[in-house]
C-alpha cells in the first residue's frame, strides 16, 4: 500500500468558506474519478491550535492535506499519467497556491499505534531538529514520544506519517527537496475531551520529550475537519 500527502494553502484573495467548499465539492471529484485511486481523504485546517507550552505563532500555517491510497508505488505511478489526473491537475489553480506545494507533497510511510475513532482530530506538522540524524529523529518519535502521547487521557486514534520521498510538480514521483518530516494525526471523542486531554500531566510530559526531537519553531499544528471524498 502506497499513501500520498499534499500539504496546501489556497490561493490569495479566495475566500476561505469559499476555497474549503470548492476543494471538497469540485475539486474532490475530479480526484475521485481518477484510476488507481483506492481511498482519499481532505483534511481542512480549520483553526489554530493554542496549546500550553507552544512557542509558535497561534496562526494557521497551512490550510489543509489531501491523503491518497493506492495499492502500490506504481498504481500510483500509472494513475499520475491518465487524462483524468490531467484534469485534475489543471484544476488545482482555481483553489490552491500551487507554488506552496513545491517540498510539501510526499510518499508518507504510515504508523498507526492506536486504531480508533472520534470526532475531533488535531494534527501536527513537524520537522526534526537541525542535526539529529533522521533515523534517531524516527526511532524516538514513534518509540518514546509514542509511548508518552498514547498515555495522554482520552485519546482515541493516533497515527505517525513519516515523510519517505518528495513528490513533484503534477504528482511527478520526484521533486523538491521536502521542507517537512511528517506528520502527527489524534483524535478524540469532542473538544472537551481534547481540551482535558491538554490539561493533563501525561500531555505536558509528550509535549515536553518533543523537543528532544522536533524542531518546536516550525511546529504547525492545528484542528482538522476532516472529509473522506473516497472511502
Amino acid at each position: 500500500m502506497t499513501k500520498v500527502v499534499w500539504v496546501a494553502r489556497y490561493r490569495s484573495g479566495m475566500p476561505r468558506e469559499e476555497a474549503s467548499r470548492y476543494w471538497e465539492k469540485t475539486h474532490g471529484a475530479l480526484a475521485a474519478k481518477t484510476p488507481g485511486l483506492g481511498r482519499y481523504v481532505q483534511n481542512h485546517a480549520v483553526a489554530p491550535l493554542p496549546i500550553a507550552g507552544y512557542s509558535g505563532t497561534q496562526e494557521l500555517k497551512f490550510d489543509g492535506y489531501s491523503c491518497a491510497w493506492y495499492s502500490s508505488f506504481h498504481a500510483y505511478e500509472a494513475s499520475v499519467q491518465t487524462p483524468e489526473w490531467a484534469a485534475l491537475v489543471a484544476d488545482s489553480a482555481n483553489v490552491f497556491d500551487n507554488s506552496f506545494f513545491s517540498g510539501m507533497s510526499a510518499v508518507l510511510d504510515e504508523l498507526t499505534l492506536r486504531d480508533g475513532a472520534g470526532g475531533f482530530k488535531i494534527s501536527f506538522i513537524v520537522r526534526f531538529r537541525p542535526g539529529l540524524a533522521r533515523n534517531a529523529a524516527k526511532s524516538h518519535w514513534w518509540g518514546k514520544n509514542g509511548d508518552l502521547v498514547l498515555r495522554v487521557p482520552g485519546l482515541e486514534r493516533y497515527v505517525q506519517n513519516y515523510a519517505a520521498r518528495p513528490l513533484g510538480p503534477a504528482g511527478t514521483p520526484w521533486g523538491a527537496p521536502l521542507q517537512f518530516d511528517g506528520i502527527g494525526e489524534s483524535w478524540f471523542e469532542d473538544r472537551a475531551a481534547f481540551e482535558r486531554a491538554v490539561a493533563s500531566p501525561q500531555w505536558r510530559a509528550a509535549y515536553a520529550d518533543s523537543s528532544t526531537i522536533f524542531d518546536t519553531a516550525a511546529l504547525w499544528p492545528a484542528v482538522i475537519e476532516e472529509h473522506v471524498i473516497k472511502p
